[in-house]
């Protein structure tokens, strides 16, 4: 099996990233069988409510200690201590102490949106490289509007993974008066490079949130994409209101997740090494807060 390998903005250096449930992931997405049980069952909501229902109850507290240990997960730079988690969901979506998320300060950068695995496209007129070649973003589909399908065409685009080992809180790049989220329902297929790989419509056939961001320099589409075993997306932020680069936008319950930022064309330049690593096809990690592109 190849392995699924990231570059580490922190140690330059390639990563391979540890792949919680691997075995099955490939067998749901890359055999006839898996991706048969995939859409009959395991992308089905029922199936991920009733694991968010169980991470939710208490004696799944019992996980955290093992999962801590198994994927070497800093705790120190939690806001609560392990033991102080009433479930494995609160660990999951648990808060980490600013002080080690410092935000990019310059007003022209942008920051990103979470910590996570990240990739960027210049330009959504091209087939991403990480994707099966004829695979394209269809925006009308992935954001249930035309019109905002037409205003964000020839944009590009920020595609963020979280990893079940990552920090599950997602925050604003910019300065921006954030609007009302929009909901569309869909599917909970898994979002990881092994799913994806076989079908990027994923991303248009999941449960997503998208809320209209708005700033001087140009409008952002924020899109929260849920998946397998994401029962929730939960919006944190007062509605319609300016909040400030690095504020808490909201957070996911149980699984793995994506973030999507749509630009408008030509309006920002992502940052050298993102680009340089998402040319090759090769995600970039990268901390919540860290500079991740430049106003033009």
């Amino acid at each position: 099996m190849e392995p699924i390998r990231f570059y580490n903005r922190y140690s330059q250096s390639l990563e391979e990233e540890p792949v919680v449930g691997e075995r099955f992931l490939r067998w749901l997405y890359e055999t006839p069988t898996g991706r048969f049980c995939e859409g009959k069952f395991f992308a089905q909501r029922l199936f991920s409510s009733c694991v968010g229902w169980w991470m939710r109850r208490a004696w799944s507290r019992g996980h955290i200690g093992a999962f801590v240990r198994k994927y070497g997960i800093n705790i120190e730079i939690f806001e609560k201590k392990t033991d102080e988690f009433r479930s494995f969901d609160e660990f999951f979506s648990r808060r980490i102490r600013r002080i080690f998320r410092p935000i990019v300060a310059q007003e022209n950068k942008l920051a990103f949106p979470c910590d996570g695995r990240h990739l960027a496209i210049e330009s959504l007129e091209d087939t991403p490289s990480f994707a099966v070649k004829g695979q394209h973003f269809q925006l009308k589909s992935l954001l249930g509007d035309r019109k905002l399908a037409e205003q964000f065409r020839d944009g590009s685009l920020l595609l963020s993974r979280l990893s079940p080992v990552d920090y599950h809180r997602f925050h604003f790049p910019c300065d921006v008066l954030a609007e009302n989220p929009y909901e569309i329902r869909g599917r909970y297929s898994a979002v990881h490079p092994i799913a994806i790989r076989q079908r990027l419509a994923i991303f248009s056939e999941n449960k997503r949130m998208r809320t209209l961001l708005r700033h001087p320099s140009g409008d952002i589409l924020m899109v929260e994409v849920g998946a397998t075993c994401i029962g929730s997306i939960r919006q944190s932020f007062p509605f319609n209101t300016e909040q400030a680069k690095g504020d808490e936008k909201g957070y996911f319950h149980f699984g793995g997740s994506t973030i999507l930022l749509l630009f408008e064309k030509n309006k920002l330049t992502f940052s050298d090494d993102l680009l340089q690593q998402s040319r090759k096809g090769r995600e970039l990690y990268a901390f919540m807060g860290d500079e991740m592109a430049m106003w033009k």
